[in-house]
């Protein structure tokens, strides 16, 4: 693995920690959430059920008369009156049914306190789930409920044996003129709808957490980035800063003695920076400081390895480079700053005095910087 491979994958290992981290933070809000989604949707889908049944009551209730003498028939005939109101009733029940997504929509009449009887089913006639006129089912707790208060009720999902898993809102069916319960309207929505549109929530609230994390874990990880870069970044020069050196030096120096590769470390400074600095000010100075390095940037094959040292001094690290080849680039960048033309300077041309050093097996990283040091301060001795 290279040395910018080895960068890449700690940037990837923390991008991937983070994404653990806030995924763990959003885990358990994330499952609450999930959890308060689906008995909210038991509430929403028991109000519904509840409004359906009272509308349809309400509905009955007008028209009190036929549906109490239609209830009170023992024997649902076919032709008569009895029968016609049933069947133009039971097909307004099955249109509401469908277009509510309700499971079934009934009515019935009290027997006794374990018993009712079928009035009215929305059910299709052919279908098997249909419960014909006059035919008996057990009641149940909330049905009860509502028969003996004339209240509305609905039930929880509750488990019955002959019908499944369902949630039922019951409306009583009065009448008006001597203020008797008639009968019950009963709508219920199955756990099966339930599990249908939680499903659908719950999928859209993953896909939103998700994106939650990500988005977080991104702002997050471009945060620590824009800290780190800028704990190593020299503010004037923008260039990696002596902290940012001594680890980069590093990382080279394990990545060459893994691969067996050579490479390079170029220490060079501004020659009569002083002077500079006493005669034309300090802003002049810095701006010096900020075109070298600019150069130094555009005269690398990896402009990263350049470093500002300290005051006026630079550091730059040739990765996979002899001594051969650093010589050629040390050539290469006197001539880039060479050519540099500063007016504040009044025709004075810059130079730098650059010392190289090649890095082998059994010398250490002190010791390196220190050859690179000496062979700078020797160049400079001759100029």
């Amino acid at each position: 693995m290279s040395f910018f491979s080895h960068t890449t994958t700690w940037k990837h290992r923390l991008f991937l920690v983070l994404i653990i981290l806030v995924s763990l933070a959003v885990v358990f809000p994330a499952m609450y959430t999930i959890k308060r989604a689906r008995q909210i949707m038991i509430e929403e889908t028991q109000a519904k059920a509840l409004d359906i049944a009272g509308t349809i009551s309400a509905f009955l209730n007008n028209d009190i008369e036929r549906y109490r003498i239609l209830s009170q028939t023992a024997d649902l005939v076919s032709g008569t009156e009895e029968h016609q109101y049933y069947e133009h009733m039971t097909a307004i029940f099955r249109s509401i049914k469908e277009s509510s997504d309700a499971a079934f929509i009934f009515t019935t009449k009290y027997i006794d306190e374990h018993t009712d009887a079928y009035v009215l089913d929305g059910e299709d006639p052919d279908s098997e789930l249909f419960s014909p006129f006059g035919s008996i089912d057990t009641m149940n707790p909330t049905e009860l409920y509502t028969f003996q208060t004339g209240l509305r009720a609905v039930s929880d999902l509750e488990d019955d044996p002959n019908w499944g898993v369902f949630i039922t809102a019951y409306a009583p069916i009065k009448d008006w003129r001597d203020h008797t319960i008639v009968g019950v309207i009963g709508v219920d929505y199955s756990a099966e709808y339930l599990k249908r549109f939680h499903q659908r929530v719950t999928i859209l609230l993953i896909f939103g957490f998700a994106f939650f994390i990500f988005a977080i874990s991104l702002s997050l990880y471009a945060i620590i980035l824009s800290i780190i870069n800028r704990s190593n970044i020299d503010d004037l020069t923008q260039l990696g800063n002596k902290r940012a050196f001594n680890r980069t030096l590093t990382d080279i120096a394990s990545e060459a003695i893994r691969h067996k590769q050579p490479f390079s470390l170029l220490m060079l400074d501004v020659d009569r920076f002083k002077e500079i600095n006493d005669c034309h000010g300090h802003l002049t100075g810095d701006k010096v400081l900020e075109h070298i390095a600019k150069a130094l940037q555009l005269g690398l094959v990896w402009p990263k390895g350049c470093f500002r040292y300290g005051g006026d001094e630079f550091a730059i690290i040739l990765p996979n480079c002899n001594l051969q080849q650093a010589y050629k680039v040390k050539q290469e960048l006197q001539e880039e700053v060479k050519a540099l033309n500063l007016e504040e300077l009044e025709g004075k041309l810059l130079s730098i005095s650059i010392g190289v050093a090649e890095w082998r097996v059994g010398i250490d990283l002190e010791e390196l910087v220190s050859c690179a040091d000496k062979a700078r301060y020797e160049q400079k001795r001759t100029h």
